[in-house]
């Protein structure tokens, strides 16, 4: 529903709060702009004043791949949308590109998994050493049920998001927010003790073999500074 601003004044003494009210109410109904309701008798007529309140659209662009009955009860009447919905279904398309390229090099047969542990993980050495891992981390999926629900999650509440802030906005608030949960999970790692990089693929293969040569069949069974590296 809109925002309306009702400014409601009246010199007639005879004409109560309550029916000031309902005529107020009336013509927040009856009209889709922002109204300013001057009365100076019970006759009196509402101007419309202000510009034409914004809409997210009808078109098959403006839309999004979200329906829109699961917004409907939970749209705000205060945020509206500035920009079209094909300048959204370009800026989510192209962070969502860049996900699955990411992605392809996690999955790419020969792909050197030592630079990209190094390069696109989070973990308190990479937050030392190389604190840009702190903003790619958050393009990085390693398996396809985790780039799908972050994916998911992205479309569903940044759609309507990029609509009402805008492009660079929006890619502000997608590194901050990658930084800002980077951050929380390093922090999180030193609280519990967890100081050690995971172990990468050379690392695991060994430690597999190992395993199987001693009969362990369970993370806890291993000692605890590998423990740590495998969970």
């Amino acid at each position: 529903r809109p925002v309306y601003h009702q400014h409601i004044t009246s010199n007639n003494p005879s004409i109560s709060y309550r029916q000031l009210f309902n005529k107020a109410q009336k013509s927040r109904r009856s009209s889709s702009k922002h109204v300013s309701v001057a009365t100076k008798g019970p006759g009196a007529k509402p101007k419309l004043v202000g510009p034409q309140n914004s809409s997210w659209g009808s078109t098959m662009a403006d839309l999004g791949p979200i329906p829109r009955s699961f917004y409907l009860g939970h749209e705000s009447t205060i945020l509206r949308p500035r920009y079209s919905g094909k300048s959204a279904w370009f800026g989510l398309t192209t962070v969502t590109g860049i996900n699955i390229l990411i992605f392809g090099m996690w999955n790419e047969p020969g792909q050197d998994e030592e630079w990209m542990m190094q390069n696109f993980t989070t973990n308190i050495e990479n937050s030392k050493e190389r604190p840009w891992t702190l903003s790619t981390s958050s393009i990085s999926h390693q398996n396809g049920m985790h780039i799908l629900g972050n994916m998911f999650a992205m479309w569903l509440f940044g759609f309507n998001t990029y609509r009402v802030i805008g492009a660079f906005e929006f890619a502000k608030l997608y590194v901050m927010g990658g930084i800002a949960c980077s951050g929380t999970h390093v922090l999180h790692n030193l609280a519990t003790g967890k100081t050690q990089p995971p172990l990468n693929k050379e690392e695991r293969d060994t430690f597999e073999r190992m395993a199987e040569a001693q009969g362990i069949e369970s993370v806890k069974d291993l000692p605890p500074q590998v423990r740590e590296r495998v969970e």
